[in-house]
């Protein structure tokens, strides 16, 4: 299921991106004049997302101050969840319901310089 991720769309250009080999890890970076951004993530499915785990580039510690994680229903964008900073191990917690979607996306909202991610984890539940 995780390999079943289809298309990968990021705001601007250029950016940096590496998925390891499990497929389910993501590596972003915002163009170098940007302090918001996102990045899209569209399964081929939709797909039950249980939990969510990001780090943020560990040399820079945290940046970024103000965050959604959306998902598309429709045509319309829904917050799953929203942060005010991400650091060096975000990981949602027991109050996080999970989300059936096709199409998710991280919307950086604030940050003190550019984003950068240097992971992005769903675990999709089975």
């Amino acid at each position: 299921p995780v390999d079943s991720v289809v298309a990968l769309r990021i705001q601007g250009a250029p950016m940096a991106l590496a998925a390891p080999s499990a497929g389910k890890t993501w590596r972003w970076t915002a163009a170098p004049d940007q302090t918001t951004g996102w990045a899209e993530i569209t399964f081929d499915k939709p797909e039950r997302i249980g939990h969510v785990s990001m780090a943020e580039n560990a040399g820079r510690g945290q940046g970024i101050r103000r965050f959604r994680l959306e998902y598309k229903d429709g045509e319309q964008w829904k917050t799953a969840l929203e942060g005010t900073r991400i650091g060096r191990a975000f990981s949602t917690d027991d109050k996080f319901q999970p989300v059936t979607a096709q199409t998710f996306r991280l919307h950086v909202l604030e940050s003190a310089g550019v984003p950068k991610i240097d992971e992005m984890q769903f675990d999709i539940d089975q």
